[in-house]
């Protein structure tokens, strides 16, 4: 069956599978469209469909009626006015804008303040000159956000809501971060109002029609939640605080543990950030954050979790400050790598990985928490690592190192790796300093996995030097036992080799 298998990884097996692979990655199994990125290949897919006639492509929205007004004093003035004779009537543009008065009077029983204050309501219709009323609701929040994006384009600029040359510029936006709620609520919104802004010539037609062309979704902060039953059997929820030896400190009963929900007061389920800090440190507080799940799934909050970044802080630390006179000493690594001691050149092997692996996964995937975790793995190694004696090649593999993790984990701890960087003579700051560099061909892999399916079945797995050409695949593929006992009987009719990826063998 035709499939998607990522780029980098383990190579995935159907029937181990608890769950489909949903990341982006190659096709496989996919006829003419194997190899390609699935992304490639849904634009190449949908020509074809459209090509023999099944099908093509087409753009959808889902547009919900939208009530822009809202009863209260806050917010841009809606530019109508009422009158008995004329209807309604927008307000001309030489009396815009219509601002908003400043004698309102907020009162408790509610209502908005606007239809209160007579000065602002009763006016003279633009139209017939006689008696009007002003409209009194104010637009919602939505109707400003749904635009903001152009305007910070040119923010100064007073001759208009946008400063075409500006917007021709900056536009589009590269990445547009928010949560579920927005996805069908501004970000739908949003790209209408953008639409339409350029449609009418307010916005020049040079500016893309789509002015967010990535989105990540974020994932919400959980926490399990903490409850009694009242004479009800309602829940009485707790904090953890309220809490001791499982029994309320509240009302004395047996508390029981609830599902994981969002953090919200309601729930009592939130955490007192300030008393993590207090305890941990801010560093292990935000780098916990992003460690504990990719940032468009849900974060399940817990305090273990946090301790365990807080313990691998300290072990960073630890390594650097006793280390951190060698470090000062030793100058770049400028060879080659054959004159290092095996686990050194190791060392320079997994520091160049580490930031070949860590640069693609926050610019291409927003994936922090596996950043963090490979960051992680070099620390261990270099836990283990044994000290350089005397050797200025190692002493400078181990220098280099060290400095690229610090470089690497500015972003995440950015206290910690701004004292660590000064303590080992590092110019100016960690965070302006420039971005750890590697060297592809010390951070390729010397041996890679391929996957040999039979007819899109996977069937064997082998290890193969990473420059191993198509032929020598096949090759290797054909002569597998395993695929051997696939394949005995029946004709060979196809082989579909993706380098440094897979193989797979169509019969018949």
């Amino acid at each position: 069956a035709a499939g998607i298998q990522p780029k980098d990884g383990p190579v995935l097996d159907p029937a181990a599978m608890t769950a489909a692979y949903t990341e982006d990655g190659i096709q496989v199994s996919s006829g003419p469209f194997d190899g390609m990125n699935n992304r490639e290949a849904i634009e190449k897919i949908s020509d074809y469909l459209q090509d023999k006639g099944f099908g093509g492509k087409t753009t959808s929205y889902r547009l919900r009626d939208w009530c822009i007004s809202r009863q209260r004093y806050w917010g841009a003035p809606i530019p109508v006015i009422y009158c008995d004779s004329c209807g309604a009537v927008p307000v001309p543009d030489e009396q815009l804008p219509v601002l908003l008065p400043e004698n309102v009077v907020f009162k408790a029983e509610g209502g908005s303040p606007l239809m209160r204050c007579e000065e602002f309501v009763h006016t003279r219709c633009p139209s017939c000159g006689g008696p009007g009323r002003r409209e009194t609701d104010t637009m919602d929040t939505f109707m400003e956000s749904s635009w903001y994006h152009l305007r910070y384009t040119s923010p100064r600029y007073e001759l208009g809501l946008v400063n075409a040359d500006e917007a021709k510029e900056w536009m589009p936006v590269d990445q547009y971060i928010g949560g579920i709620e927005h996805a069908v609520g501004h970000l739908v919104y949003s790209r209408f109002y953008h639409r339409l802004l350029r449609e009418i010539g307010f916005v020049p037609k040079e500016v893309p029609a789509e002015p967010f062309p990535r989105l990540l979704t974020q994932g919400m902060v959980c926490m399990e939640t903490l409850y009694t039953l009242d004479d009800h059997d309602q829940p009485v929820w707790h904090y953890p605080e309220d809490v001791e030896n499982g029994l309320s400190k509240v009302n004395g009963q047996m508390v029981q543990t609830g599902r994981v929900e969002k953090m919200s007061k309601s729930k009592r389920n939130v955490v007192d950030t300030s008393e993590i800090i207090a305890r941990y440190g801010v560093d292990s507080a935000r780098m916990f954050t992003l460690f504990a799940s990719p940032p468009e799934n849900d974060l399940i909050w817990k305090d273990e979790g946090v301790e365990g970044i807080y313990r691998f802080l300290s072990r960073l630390w630890r390594i650097v400050w006793t280390r951190k006179d060698d470090i000062r000493g030793a100058a770049p690594y400028q060879g080659d790598g054959s004159d290092l001691p095996a686990d050194f050149a190791m060392l320079r092997k997994q520091h160049h990985k580490t930031v070949k692996g860590v640069t693609e996964d926050i610019e291409g995937r927003f994936h922090f928490n596996t950043a963090i975790s490979k960051c992680m793995e070099l620390t261990n190694l270099l836990v283990k690592q044994s000290l350089p004696t005397g050797d200025a090649g190692s002493a400078s593999v181990q220098r280099d190192a060290v400095f690229a993790l610090i470089g690497l984990l500015t972003p995440f701890a950015p206290h910690i790796c701004e004292e660590l960087f000064e303590a080992l003579g590092g110019q100016g700051q960690a965070a302006l300093a420039p971005w750890p560099t590697f060297d592809p061909a010390v951070a390729a892999d010397d041996v890679v996995t391929i996957a040999i399916q039979v007819l899109g079945k996977l069937r064997a797995t082998m290890e193969l030097p990473a420059g191993a050409t198509k032929e020598e695949m096949e090759k290797a593929a054909l002569e597998n036992p395993n695929v051997q006992r696939h394949i005995e009987g029946k004709t060979l009719r196809k082989v579909i080799v993706v380098p440094g990826k897979l193989v797979n063998l169509v019969v018949g």
